[in-house]
């Protein structure tokens, strides 16, 4: 009796490995970053394919030799913000200025998001990327103008036109899994291009 009762909690333990097991290695695993590039000139996009991503083993990309993979970044989309990190492992700076600096999102439509940068006093104050160093712009993800600002009556417009613009509640559909790229331009001249990672 006892040896019957103890072989049925040893099937118990055993059946509850097996699900653990199971669960764990049915559960996908979500990249750490949703996007990753390199430098590269435009006309180079379409060489620049990414084929595999793991957190252990990192990314895995096909690229050419016109492009520079010591000038990378990795994005990831929050809430309603944005996450880009550029790092320069080169021996030249790279140069920033808010005036000059774009970061656009397209989609699978091709249709184009500026991203809004913020305040000029809340971006990075430096005025570059030094060799060996990285930089992190948190970025606004773009409002729906005609469903917040644009259907306000026009006399009420007010300074906080802008701010009210971008807070706004109702959100552009935008999708990560709809995006087809984020390409970065840095000092009216870097370009970075960052495609999705696959898990």
């Amino acid at each position: 009796m006892i040896r019957a009762y103890l072989l049925k909690i040893n099937i118990s333990k055993v059946v509850l490995l097996l699900l653990n097991l199971c669960l764990l290695s049915c559960a996908t695993t979500q990249p750490i970053n949703d996007f990753f590039g390199i430098k590269m000139d435009e006309a180079e996009y379409e060489y620049f394919v990414i084929k595999s991503y793991s957190v252990q083993k990192g990314v895995n990309y096909q690229s050419t030799p016109n492009m520079n993979p010591l000038i990378y970044a990795w994005a990831e989309i929050e809430a309603n913000k944005i996450r880009i990190k550029v790092v320069n492992d080169s021996n030249n700076p790279i140069f920033i200025n808010y005036n000059y600096d774009k970061f656009t999102l397209v989609n699978t439509k091709n249709e184009e998001f500026i991203l809004d940068k913020g305040q000029v006093f809340d971006y990075p104050k430096q005025n570059s990327v030094a060799p060996n160093n990285s930089i992190e712009f948190v970025l606004n993800l773009p409002s729906d103008f005609w469903s917040t600002v644009g259907m306000k009556d026009q006399q009420s417009v007010t300074a906080i036109y802008n701010d009210e613009f971008w807070t706004g509640t109702n959100k552009v559909a935008i999708f990560k899994e709809n995006l087809k790229h984020i390409a970065v331009s840095l000092g009216g001249e870097l370009i970075i291009f960052l495609k999705p990672v696959t898990g």
